[in-house]
């Protein structure tokens, strides 16, 4: 099995008052598509395709689809 690698520089999100006081984005209603992005958006070092679909709680295809583009 072929593992997929990506680093992605961690980017830093401004978010007001209401938002960070709220719940985090990873738990908020999103798709699987963007807790993927997120996830990925946040790594400062390299990871599988499946630890990021675990962290993401999606599955490792459409993750890997996803890291892909």
């Amino acid at each position: 099995m072929t593992s997929t690698y990506i680093k992605i520089k961690r980017e830093r999100c401004c978010m007001s008052e209401d938002e960070s006081n709220s719940e985090g984005l990873m738990e908020r209603q999103t798709t699987g598509e963007d807790r993927v992005r997120m996830t990925a958006r946040q790594l400062s070092e390299p990871q599988t395709a499946n630890w990021i679909a675990s962290e993401a709680g999606w599955s490792h295809e459409p993750t890997k689809r996803v890291l892909d583009r």
